[in-house]
């Protein structure tokens, strides 16, 4: 059996939270003789457990979910629930990741000095609107857009973008092709597996990843976009 102030400089948490625990019924105490909050060793072990939990920064109210959950397969639905969660984040703060990560870069690229702020903004950051990631320019139809199927998805931020942007600069230093910055989005209307290019809204380029490797679907597509582009000069 531990004190409350015990308990708390073993999880290494505050007097305060473990208040808080009982006040929403995570957890139960015994007042020993001096009337202080005590803990049983099954209450301590519950302890531990809020304490990981928590540490996966999930809210009290899941984890009173979870701790009321009345067997594993229930246990095993919620945090296979929570575990999308976690994904759509990263997912998020990949694309975020990158888009600051390309606004850096765009400084090292010219003399941002000789631009208007706001110019420049809207030149090089990317603006992310639900799963869409696509860069900010001046209304024009000459926008390239990449399409790509929802089981692509996650090859987009670490490895596809950084692939478009060095393609992009290696045609214009070898062949003196410049590429207008290229629209990326994932869709539903072509198969999961699925990328195409539309160029002027056009449909130029079509083909369906193979195997299962994610480097070999980058390849793909940015050997796909390099013929297409080669052809259009």
């Amino acid at each position: 059996m531990l004190t409350i102030s015990e308990a708390a400089k073993k999880y290494d948490i505050t007097v305060r939270a473990l208040r808080y625990y009982e006040e929403v019924k995570l957890i139960h105490s015994k007042r020993g003789s001096n009337n202080i909050r005590c803990y049983h060793a099954d209450t301590l072990k519950r302890i531990e457990l809020i304490v990981i939990l928590r540490a996966m920064d999930l809210p009290i109210k899941q984890i009173q979910q979870l701790l009321s959950a009345q067997c594993v397969g229930d246990l095993n639905a919620l945090l296979r629930k929570e575990m999308s969660l976690i994904e759509t984040q990263l997912y998020k703060l990949k694309e975020k990741h990158w888009a600051v990560s390309a606004l850096i870069d765009s400084f090292g690229s010219e003399d941002a000095s000789s631009h208007h702020l706001l110019s420049f903004l809207e030149e090089h950051i990317y603006d992310l609107k639900g799963t869409e990631r696509m860069e900010l320019m001046e209304e024009t139809k000459e926008w390239l857009i990449l399409e790509i199927g929802v089981g692509l998805v996650d090859i987009c931020c670490d490895q596809l973008l950084p692939k478009i942007k060095a393609l992009r600069q290696s045609l214009e230093s070898e062949y003196a092709l410049k590429i207008e910055p290229i629209r990326l989005r994932d869709v539903t209307e072509i198969d999961a597996t699925e990328f195409r290019l539309l160029v002027h809204g056009k449909e130029i380029l079509r083909e369906a990843v193979v195997g299962q490797n994610k480097e070999r679907h980058v390849d793909q597509i940015i050997t796909g976009l390099k013929a297409v582009f080669l052809r259009l000069e």
